[in-house]
């Protein structure tokens, strides 16, 4: 198993853990004990584990904003899933979005998944 850490500076960046190596049933095992804020991800045997900075959060609520803005406006239903975890083991791979949603009625998948890429509030 390796393991290596992006811990820098932790008011501007992400906090991500990647572990390399590891199997579909130890993400599942990772993935269902997460007790953390942490959104966990896993593809091609590796882990990644990634705690939102203020300015991640921030981004995806104005994100947010502006997609139920924007339904609200052009009247379309909408349903709000959240990070919903997102798998397949067929694919072996494995998301958790920050967040998702289903237009016109409520599904399984969403119709919809935004994840924030943030590293840096300095180009």
């Amino acid at each position: 198993m390796f393991i290596t850490s992006n811990l820098i500076n932790l008011d501007d960046k992400d906090r991500i853990l990647t572990i390399s190596n590891l199997s579909w049933e130890e993400y599942l095992k990772i993935s269902d004990n997460n007790q953390t804020s942490a959104k966990v991800s896993y593809l091609n045997g590796e882990i990644k584990l990634v705690s939102p900075s203020l300015n991640h959060k921030k981004i995806k609520e104005f994100i947010t904003y502006l997609i139920e803005t924007y339904c609200d406006l052009k009247d379309i239903d909408f349903y709000h899933i959240g990070s919903t975890t997102l798998s397949s083991q067929e694919k072996k791979v494995g998301k958790e979005p920050d967040c998702s949603y289903c237009f016109g009625k409520d599904k399984s998948i969403p119709d919809l998944a935004v994840e924030v890429v943030f590293s840096s509030r300095n180009p």
